[in-house]
């Protein structure tokens, strides 16, 4: 059961409750609108399903095999630095002078420390934000007094003001600058200040070259990798890397429609523009397949519309390899990570934290796709990376009416233990074993162009209405469904043989009886019909002149007669 926010009540979730507007969109244009009625699937029980917050040192290991970093080395980098250099860069940021993004920075640069940066700090600095240090006003003993637009203050006869101050201390102008300018001008300062003995300051400040982060491969793959962009008309936070990384395996159909929606990889099942696209929805109905995401809890906009509740680093498919041998051991299979980079690391976190292992061999082991999807509908097969496929079938919570007559072989069919089917359609005596374990709550029952000798072996398919249609009955047929399902309320029987006759008055829970095509008379309808019938349905060959004392004795009772078909 799912709790649905926008109608605050319990109901069996739908897929078009549970996805997003946009991929509505996209299930109803690529494949029908059908597709947004069919139920959840029952996913396999054998992937361990779940959410789990990776820790530090696991986050850092996952964001140094994705941006191919050695991250210990590049937090090294920027430890070494000198105080002073994180001093001077603690003065030149003036949010005010943001243009773009104020918010943002603002967030992003609070408590900053570039000896001990966050991520997402790292890659700011590279962005113009910091302000130009003016040497030469910082080296002299007084200043011009400015505005808070930077325009000379002047007294009374117009001469600009001057302000004393000490050599050293430090002066910025409003041109905003990266990192390297920074690093560039921050040693001119140090050469000066050493050389005019400015208290405070000495040859140990200086950074060792100035094209330190430039020169850096561990900080170029950093930046380079980390801002990656698949997708650029996708709208994000800027604040990504300082997020915790989580694991998530869940079964949720808006993550599988949204496996390959990410700035940080791209695949051919792109929902929206992927060359596979059109065999992206089945995996939805593939109760043995489960995306693993390894995601920052950061949603995605596109056109200014969420797109996604959260923005995966990376994605791998988890397949149970089942089979029609219910005592086969369980096989799990890891399939190809995106990006490739990461399956080595993507595999080992998933069998830390969940516990679930891949033990399948990709060159022995086919791959049972077996959808949860209605007889009569067809969806293109799940495209697979690495393993072959074989189809088999499923009966499931998305079949409503079943006829047994679809079925060939029996042994090659999987049963969802909680498929619902509505309506059996039975045209022949031979139930097989694998449908009596379904427990099945039908609202009809239909038997259909067989004759019928008896029905004990029915007596574990309960139902409440039972039709019988051009079927021929022997005498004993009523009394096993009387016995076997005592609170039937619905009877039809349609342009039926009886051998004998027929008899409903020991039927005690019976309200409705259509006896149609089916009885030589209305004579006989005088004892053969139950005292608590509220509705008798008859055809029009029963409504003669004969017939209107008898059908209005039962009107009398309260029995609602309706008539269907010509009238002799």
């Amino acid at each position: 059961m799912k709790w649905i926010k926008s109608r605050n009540l319990f109901l069996e979730a739908k897929i078009r409750d549970v996805i997003l507007p946009r991929q509505a969109k996209a299930v109803t244009g690529k494949w029908g609108e059908k597709y947004l009625d069919y139920e959840e699937v029952t996913p396999t029980d054998k992937i361990v399903q779940g959410s789990w917050k990776l820790s530090e040192e696991d986050k850092n290991e996952i964001l140094g095999v994705f941006c191919q970093t050695d991250m210990p080395a590049l937090f090294e980098l920027f430890s070494s630095l000198p105080e002073q250099f994180g001093n001077v860069l603690n003065q030149s940021i003036n949010v005010e002078l943001f243009r773009e993004d104020k918010d943002t920075y603002t967030r992003i640069f609070e408590g900053f420390d570039i000896r001990k940066p966050k991520l997402d700090q790292i890659l700011a600095i590279f962005k113009s934000v910091f302000r130009k240090l003016s040497i030469p006003d910082t080296m002299t003993t007084s200043v011009i007094s400015k505005d808070e637009n930077n325009r000379p203050i002047r007294d009374e006869q117009g001469n600009m003001i001057r302000i004393e101050k000490k050599v050293g201390d430090l002066i910025f102008s409003n041109n905003l600058i990266n990192i390297n300018t920074v690093i560039s001008d921050y040693n001119d300062l140090v050469d000066k200040c050493t050389t005019a003995n400015v208290e405070g300051w000495s040859e140990t400040d200086k950074i060792s070259s100035s094209t330190l982060f430039s020169d850096n491969r561990n900080l170029s793959q950093f930046i380079n990798f980390a801002s990656t962009n698949e997708n650029p008309s996708y709208k994000l936070d800027f604040e990504i890397f300082n997020k915790d990384i989580f694991l998530k395996i869940t079964h949720n159909p808006q993550d599988i429609l949204n496996m390959s929606i990410s700035k940080f990889y791209s695949s051919c099942q792109h929902l929206y523009t992927g060359g596979y696209s059109r065999q992206v929805l089945s995996n939805v109905f593939d109760p043995n397949s489960i995306p693993a995401f390894l995601i920052f809890e950061t949603p995605i906009f596109w056109e200014d519309e969420k797109i996604s509740e959260h923005l995966p680093l990376s994605r791998m498919i988890i397949r149970n390899l089942e089979s029609f041998d219910d005592n086969a051991p369980k096989k799990l299979y890891f399939d190809r990570a995106y990006p490739d980079r990461m399956q080595n690391k993507f595999q080992e976190i998933v069998t830390k934290y969940s516990g679930n292992v891949s033990n399948a061999d990709r060159g022995r082991d086919r791959y049972l796709y077996t959808p949860d999807i209605d007889f009569n509908d067809s969806l293109d097969t799940p495209y697979q990376d690495r393993l072959s496929l074989t189809k088999g079938t499923m009966i499931g919570k998305n079949i409503k009416t079943l006829y047994l007559s679809q079925i060939g072989d029996w042994k090659n069919i999987k049963v969802d233990p909680n498929a619902r089917i509505k309506e059996l359609i039975i045209e022949t005596t031979d139930i097989p074993e694998t449908l009596l374990t379904i427990n099945l709550n039908l609202d009809w029952i239909k038997f259909k162009f067989i004759e019928i000798h008896t029905l004990k072996d029915f007596d574990r398919i309960k139902t409440t209405s039972i039709a019988f249609d051009k079927c021929r009955l022997s005498n004993n047929v009523l009394q096993d469904i009387n016995t076997s399902n005592p609170n039937i309320t619905k009877l039809q029987i349609i342009s039926c043989d009886n051998v004998g006759s027929f008899d409903f008055s020991e039927f005690k829970s019976l309200e409705e009886l259509q006896v149609i095509y089916t009885l030589d008379s209305v004579e006989d309808l005088k004892t053969i019909v139950p005292e608590n019938l509220k509705k008798l349905v008859i055809s029009g060959d029963l409504a003669t002149k004969e017939s209107k004392s008898i059908l209005g004795t039962l009107r009398s009772k309260g029995v609602k007669i309706e008539i269907v078909g010509p009238v002799i």
